[in-house]
């Protein structure tokens, strides 16, 4: 019985409420949800202590009635009037009466809700996800039945609310000349994008459910993805590392005195042929680092002379750098922000900051910031910060954000 009771519970709230905003609009008088729902509550568990039926306004009646010119509660006495009337002496006239005809009653006090078919095509110029909404609900409670109907208008509702959190828009921002403000490149002709300096904005709450689309976003927006600079760095560091275990020397490594220390490429003369000998540095015994052009190393009868050095044998990976060096992301559309997303905008920074890209994060609302300082409480230790809070990457403003990065740039 639960469950029954709860689906009439939501069913009846929603008809009465839709109803109650219908005739707000029409005769534009103000209702309070809230209000109207402690009403219906109160009367039913009144109503429940004498067996009554569940109070509820009826969708066929309440538009009969306002056709009519009812006004106010004491209409519902004359037709309860007329109802008795009716059922005591008229009902008889109406034995042989075609239920069609009765039904056309309830058709024409429903059609105008009927007509609001009309309304496809306006949804459908506005939005189609709002077209598919209206249609979906709309069919849904014609063909199967108002709760049925009204069920799978919500559902539909929040897979489609569920959908847009999870891939919201975000757009890069140019500033419109001579002014402060920065608006959507895609949007606004006149936005210009200001040399070494990329403005992003993200359009939504950023939470577990879309923090990977966050990142996505960022990185098609920026054309930049940090972990393919940190991939190509480290393969560099590698193939270093690889070069100089292949190159390092076996055969002279015994005639290189003791206080040779690191190993490269030197060229050393030697009986007019040049003999290759890998050292990096070359200390004396007091600890100094003598001139290595004019070291001479004599073994025996032979005579090393005129050291020079010659380029380290690596072989240098293409990387191509950013093309901006401090990245502001415009914060006033996010809302809201949880853990995950915190976390998110911390690897974020950490991520660019190794490719030499600089985060700011702009117009930031008092809640935003107040999570990134709750992380970092949470998070450190007496001897160790977190890194989730750092009050040199907040901005008040967009334009804030960029003078600071162009007064950076400007100095280098």
């Amino acid at each position: 019985m639960i469950v029954q009771c709860l689906v009439i519970a939501i069913i009846a709230f929603a008809i009465n409420y839709s109803l109650c905003d219908l005739f707000s609009k029409t005769h534009r008088y103000k209702i309070n949800p809230t209000q109207e729902l402690f009403a219906y509550g109160a009367s039913n568990i009144f109503s429940s202590f004498f067996s009554c039926f569940v109070s509820a306004g009826s969708l066929g009646r309440s538009l009969v009635q306002n056709n009519a010119g009812g006004k106010s509660q004491v209409s519902s006495i004359f037709s309860c009037i007329i109802l008795a009337l009716v059922l005591a002496f008229i009902a008889p006239l109406f034995q042989d009466l075609p239920q069609a005809c009765l039904a056309s009653i309830i058709l024409v006090a429903l059609q105008g809700l009927l007509k609001k078919i009309k309304d496809l095509s306006f949804y459908w110029k506005i939005n189609k996800i709002e077209f598919l909404q209206f249609l979906i609900t709309y069919l849904s409670v014609i063909i199967l039945d108002i709760d049925i109907g009204l069920g799978v208008g919500v559902a539909f509702y929040i897979l489609v609310h569920l959908v847009r959190l999870s891939k919201p828009y975000s757009t890069l921002l140019g500033n419109i000349p001579g002014t402060e403000l920065y608006r959507d490149l895609n949007l606004y002709k006149d936005a210009e994008e200001i040399d070494h300096i990329k403005i992003v904005r993200f359009q939504a709450e950023l939470h577990a459910t879309n923090s990977i689309q966050f990142k996505k976003a960022i990185y098609k927006l920026t054309e930049t993805k940090p972990q393919d600079y940190i991939e190509a760095k480290n393969k560099l560091i590698a193939k270093q590392k690889k070069q100089m275990e292949k190159d390092k020397p076996s055969k002279f490594e015994k005639i290189i005195p003791t206080f040779v220390k690191k190993i490269v490429c030197k060229k050393y003369d030697f009986n007019d042929k040049n003999i290759e000998i890998f050292a990096t540095g070359v200390e004396d015994f007091n600890g100094k680092q003598p001139d290595v052009k004019n070291i001479s190393i004599k073994i025996g009868d032979d005579q090393y002379k005129n050291i020079e050095k010659c380029q380290e044998k690596t072989e240098d990976l293409e990387i191509e750098s950013p093309n901006f060096k401090f990245l502001v992301i415009d914060c006033s559309p996010v809302s809201f922000v949880d853990s995950v997303g915190v976390k998110v905008i911390k690897q974020l920074i950490a991520d660019f900051k190794e490719i030499g890209v600089k985060v700011y994060l702009a117009d930031c609302n008092d809640a935003f910031i107040d999570r990134f300082k709750c992380m970092e409480k949470a998070s450190s230790t007496p001897k160790k910060s977190a890194g989730y809070y750092n009050n040199k990457i907040f901005h008040l403003t967009i334009h804030d954000a960029v003078l600071h990065a162009q007064n950076i740039l400007k100095d280098e």
